[in-house]
C-alpha cells in the first residue's frame, strides 16, 4: 500500500478490484453505453485511477462523466466521476478519476480502505 501525499487516504491496492463502468455523460449529452470491464488499481474517497481495455475518447474540449460499480469488503458501490487524465498503458488505458461522491459514501469508503490497509500491514 502506497499513500498519496496530495491526498488524505489514497489505497493502491496489491491486486486491481474488479469494477463495471459505464459513460453516463459526455459534455452536456447524456448517453447510454455499455458496461465496460475494468480494474481499480487505487481509490481514494475523492479519486479513483481505472484499468481497462477500452480507449474512452477524451479531450480538452469534452468532459467525460462515467459511473462506476464496484465491491470492496462489505458493501458494493456505484459512484459517479469524471475523467481528468488518460495514459496509453501497453495495450491498456489508465484513467484518473475525480469522483462526485456524497459525504456518507466518502466515509463508508474510508472505512473500508482502512480495514483494506490494516489487513494488508497485518498480512491478513
Amino acid at each position: 500500500m502506497r499513500l498519496r501525499r496530495d491526498e488524505a487516504f489514497r489505497f493502491e491496492f496489491d491486486s486491481p478490484i474488479a469494477a463495471l463502468f459505464t459513460i453516463e455523460r459526455i459534455n452536456d449529452q447524456v448517453t447510454h453505453s455499455h458496461e465496460g470491464e475494468g480494474h481499480i488499481l487505487d481509490l481514494s474517497p475523492r479519486g479513483m485511477k481505472l484499468l481497462t481495455p477500452f480507449d474512452i475518447p477524451i479531450s480538452d474540449e469534452q468532459q467525460v462523466n462515467i459511473s462506476v460499480r464496484f465491491k470492496l469488503i462489505e458493501n458494493e458501490y456505484t459512484v459517479q466521476g469524471n475523467i481528468i487524465w488518460q495514459e496509453v498503458a501497453g495495450e491498456d488505458y489508465h484513467y484518473g478519476l475525480h469522483l462526485t461522491v456524497d459525504e456518507y459514501v466518502q466515509e463508508a469508503l474510508i472505512d473500508e480502505l482502512k480495514h483494506l490497509a490494516a489487513s494488508t500491514v497485518n498480512g491478513e
